[in-house]
């Protein structure tokens, strides 16, 4: 992630694997389960569906995956990347007219990184 620019991220293609769609719908739910329970696979769900996001392309999941990593970041102490992440979860959101979704990302987001 560290060496891809905004514009070469915003610019994946979209999702179209079935399999990775699905598999990043049941991310989404263990990720929430997860985070409730304190659980590390909080971060490996997280980091996983980054991944298949970068590998398959982006949906509207996407953009929740890029709030919470910005989230993560705030955890680890790097402002400078939830800032960004904050960012590309916002912009992508709104680019791939994921609205069914604004509720969870703008959660990340706004309750859980742009305090910082």
């Amino acid at each position: 992630l560290g060496n891809k620019s905004d514009e070469s991220l915003l610019a994946l293609p979209r999702m179209t694997d079935e399999r990775a769609l699905k598999v990043m719908k049941s991310l989404l739910s263990f990720n929430v389960i997860g985070r409730l329970l304190g659980s590390p696979y909080f971060a490996i769900t997280t980091m996983r569906m980054v991944q298949l996001s970068l590998k398959y392309g982006l949906t509207g999941i996407t953009a929740v995956a890029f709030g919470l990593y910005g989230y993560l970041m705030i955890n680890l102490g790097d402002t400078k990347k939830a800032y960004r992440f904050k960012g590309l979860a916002l912009t992508m959101l709104h680019q791939l007219h994921a609205e069914k979704l604004l509720p969870k990302t703008y959660l990340w987001v706004y309750a859980f990184t742009c305090h910082w």
